[in-house]
């Protein structure tokens, strides 16, 4: 019964915080709290310079960063446990969402493999290939490539995490299809190639609805907005 109830007691709580930061608003004051779903890309490399930029402006504003699978990300933000959250468009369903940044897609592979070209690597070679994969919770960008590519992927491990999946890619187990962003400082001796046509998966930040958010939870919308685009060449 508690499982069933919880996402109409999270709505009840986040209203009157919704509420009580509006009059805080109005008053002047900028208190409040924002919570934050993210997945480990993002995570490492944007969160941190989000949140210490938005802290400066905003000292008085708490934030909570929840760091979990698209899947977790998803279901936080349709139960209420964090206000918005980054989600590539392949896993937003019906959430709001709005693009923020463009991911490029790299093939990953063992240092011993050869590719048919030198600096670049075509779709279709992928197909029959040996591949580390993620569940298909984790990992809903590697399906709908795979499924649009009508490819054929055979993978004998299935991991979580995008580190295991480059360790098993190192040990020469099989080749994997990883974001540009997830790539920065891996500590395995592996290769990467730009696909050949070019792929990306595009992140977005989403919310249930942009409209009903708490005054706290508006200006976190802004400030991350803001921030992307002073990323865009």
């Amino acid at each position: 019964y508690g499982e069933n109830l919880q996402p109409y007691i999270l709505t009840v709580l986040n209203s009157d915080a919704k509420l009580q930061q509006a009059i805080s608003e109005f008053n002047g004051l900028t208190h409040g709290s924002v919570k934050i779903g993210t997945f480990s890309s993002v995570c490492t490399s944007f969160i941190p310079d989000i949140v210490t930029s938005f802290s400066d402006s905003h000292p008085n504003i708490e934030i909570k960063i929840y760091q979990g699978t698209y899947e977790d990300v998803y279901d936080w933000i349709k139960t209420g446990v964090v206000d918005i959250g980054f989600l590539s468009e392949s896993s937003c369903k019906d959430l709001t969402f709005q693009a923020i940044y463009e991911d490029e897609l790299l093939v990953v592979t063992p240092k011993s493999y050869r590719p048919k070209h030198k600096h670049y690597i075509q779709m279709q070679e992928l197909d029959g290939q040996p591949f580390i994969s993620q569940r298909e919770s984790t990992d809903a960008d590697m399906k709908q490539l795979f499924q649009k590519y009508n490819l054929d992927i055979y993978s004998s491990c299935h991991v979580v995490d995008d580190l295991s999946q480059i360790a098993m890619v190192a040990a020469g187990l099989g080749i994997c299809i990883m974001p540009q962003l997830v790539m920065q400082n891996i500590p395995y001796e592996v290769d990467t190639y730009p696909l050949k046509p070019s792929e990306h998966r595009t992140i977005g930040i989403c919310a249930i609805n942009t409209d009903l958010m708490a005054p706290a939870v508006k200006s976190m919308h802004r400030h991350i907005l803001d921030f992307f685009d002073t990323k865009k060449p």
